[in-house]
């Protein structure tokens, strides 16, 4: 059984750094979704969302949106069928990025029961496929900076400072709700402040936890 684990933060938490440098240690990480090898997968979660997927439409749901609909339901067939034989796998947004960016765009939302519905049971299935959650974090000045550092751009770094810690507070309490929700079906959430911590000790902590996980 594949052990599957996702590093999960806000913006600047250094998700992509650590998943760069776990690489770098041979540990299997998730590569782009959108491959060519991956369309079937795609294909068929376009068949088994397509209620909810005309739904989210009407709602207004932009093409990115509807997106992390289908990569959520590709993504079970991508460990089924590709990656059945690792030991274990590290998603850089991976279903829990995804859940996130959905449980946001739902919040307050009329006329969208039935996603509403389909994403609590992706909630539910995904609490007993998700054995570690890697929530990575930063003081706000942290990661402010970092987004205004690196060359992928963001809405937050165009904000200015209290505006752009306003939003990071509030993704934050996102990514806090949804991991929170899938950490009571027994995932195991390690917690990595990467002010803290240096970016070797974040990955020995990281294989140490999946090791953990493989021999559980």
């Amino acid at each position: 059984m594949t052990v599957v684990a996702e590093i999960a933060g806000p913006p600047g938490s250094g998700k992509s750094t650590l998943n760069a440098a776990l690489a770098r240690e041979g540990v299997r990480t998730s590569d782009t979704y959108l491959s060519v090898r991956r369309a079937p997968w795609w294909a068929l979660a376009v068949g088994a969302t397509l209620p909810v997927l005309r739904e989210a439409a009407r709602a207004g749901f932009g093409r990115r949106e509807l997106t992390w609909i289908v990569r959520l339901g590709a993504t079970p067939n991508i460990l089924d069928r590709e990656l059945s034989s690792e030991g274990s796998i590290v998603f850089d947004q991976g279903p829990v990025f995804a859940m996130v960016r959905l449980h946001e765009r739902l919040a307050g939302a009329a006329g969208l029961g039935r996603t509403t519905d389909w994403w609590t049971e992706q909630l539910a299935a995904w609490r007993d496929r998700l054995d570690v959650i890697v929530a990575v974090d930063a003081d706000d000045s942290t990661l402010l900076e970092r987004i205004r550092a690196r060359g992928k751009d963001h809405a937050i770094r165009r904000l200015g400072d209290a505006d752009a810690f306003r939003a990071l507070s509030s993704e934050r309490a996102a990514y806090r709700s949804v991991v929170d929700g899938l950490a009571e079906g027994g995932c195991r959430v390690v917690p990595v402040d990467t002010a803290a911590a240096d970016v070797d000790a974040a990955v020995a902590l990281i294989a140490s936890e999946l090791g953990a996980a493989t021999r559980g």
